[in-house]
């Protein structure tokens, strides 16, 4: 499923910013209609920073895209309060879309 808002807010000025995070992720299907959760990465992105989450042993990743826009340099234990109100954003999206509660625990660990 995709989940977004309207753009139209932004584009006639009425709003200064359209979402606080983007989140993404690819996820393969299996059977008809049904998706097969694989421990796949998921991106929250934000204006400065960009969180990258996984199940185990994937370790979290947080990059500051301003300092280092190709992503080279992972800053996430010179800022783990970042990391964790990212993450529980990511966890406050994946239940309002109504993941079930084991896979959400997959990626709310920091």
């Amino acid at each position: 499923d995709i989940y977004g808002r309207s753009w139209l807010p932004l584009l006639e000025g009425k709003a200064r910013q359209n979402c606080g995070y983007v989140f993404t992720s690819c996820h393969s299907w299996t059977g008809p209609g049904r998706i097969k959760y694989l421990p796949s990465l998921i991106s929250v992105t934000g204006s400065r920073w960009s969180l990258v989450v996984g199940p185990e042993p994937f370790e979290a990743e947080l990059y500051d895209l301003w300092a280092d826009p190709q992503q080279t340099r992972n800053v996430i234990h010179q800022h783990p309060d970042t990391a964790m109100s990212m993450r529980e954003a990511l966890v406050d999206f994946m239940l309002k879309a109504g993941a079930d509660d084991e896979y959400v625990k997959a990626y709310a660990r920091l």
